[in-house]
């Protein structure tokens, strides 16, 4: 059993919610920070879900996060997913806000 620390996902929000992060084969993740960015210098929100493999998406952050239009939001794990689950998020806006997922992937 191996595991490392690196970027797990990077990519924009869409406004509707979209997968960030699906976790594939005999792997598990422990997510320990998402950072989400603005780009255009306008205050958006986000949120981001999981989803269990087969399941239903359930909230993991308030109802419409706030993300300032000149800065960024840390949301620190730890979350730790199974083979086939998912991360997802949405956005206020399409393609305004950045995000890095950083963790621990275990195989």
């Amino acid at each position: 059993m191996a595991d490392s620390f690196k970027l797990l996902a990077d990519g924009q929000l869409a406004a509707s919610k979209t997968a960030m992060l699906t976790v594939g084969g005999a792997a598990e993740v422990v997510i320990q920070r998402i950072k989400i960015a603005a780009t255009t210098g306008t205050d958006r929100t986000f949120g981001l879900y999981v989803k269990t493999s087969g399941g239903t998406s359930r909230r993991i952050t308030p109802a419409a996060t706030p993300c300032n239009g000149d800065g960024h939001t840390n949301i620190n794990g730890p979350i730790t997913l199974g083979n086939s689950e998912v991360l997802e998020g949405d956005a206020s806006a399409a393609t305004e806000l950045d995000y890095t997922v950083h963790g621990d992937e275990i195989s």
